[in-house]
């Protein structure tokens, strides 16, 4: 990944721009890559944390199409097949669906970090990437993603976490 692409994510975990790298192999000299162009396989280390959701514009939201073994794991059971509000809940869904949106139709590509520390629980960190794609007939209908999260006990000489923090740069700034 050129230092330019890296320099628009600060901070982002190195697996964070590999596989950002390898969706931008995909889309070749095009806007956004066809979802048949990502090559699983060139980053088959990351497959764990990866996942893929189709917009369905009759049902309104999206349908996970596949999660990582990893994903599931910190979902607490297989994603697979359900849709974004039955994943996150009524609460977060209207956030998540108007950002997810942005990414499919502006189309941007949108990287987002978070962390807490809480001495008397754990602390938890999450990085988060949201790419476009398109399908076969050139619609932009389906987000790529990769989540990283990192849950651990707690370490009072953790530093202090970091605020939330969410980048989006449009897909012709890549």
């Amino acid at each position: 990944m050129s230092d330019s692409v890296s320099a628009k994510f600060p901070g982002a975990d190195r697996r964070i721009l590999d596989f950002l790298a390898a969706w931008k192999q995909a889309r070749g000299s095009r806007l956004v890559p066809f979802r048949h162009d990502f090559e699983p396989l060139d980053v088959p280390r990351l497959l764990e944390f990866a996942w893929i959701y189709k917009y369905e514009p009759e049902r309104g939201d999206y349908v996970c199409q596949l999660a990582g073994e990893k994903i599931n794991e910190n979902w607490g059971r297989s994603i697979n097949g359900l849709t974004l509000r039955e994943i996150v809940g009524e609460f977060d869904h209207p956030v998540l669906l108007e950002r997810w949106k942005l990414v499919r139709e502006t189309p941007l590509i949108q990287y987002g970090s978070f962390s807490e520390w809480q001495p008397a629980v754990r602390s938890f960190a999450a990085e988060r990437l949201l790419l476009p794609m398109a399908s076969r007939d050139g619609k932009v209908d389906t987000v790529l993603g990769l989540a990283l999260y990192d849950i651990s006990l707690p370490d009072p000489s953790r530093p202090p976490p970091f605020a939330r923090n969410l980048i989006r740069v449009r897909c012709d700034e890549i």
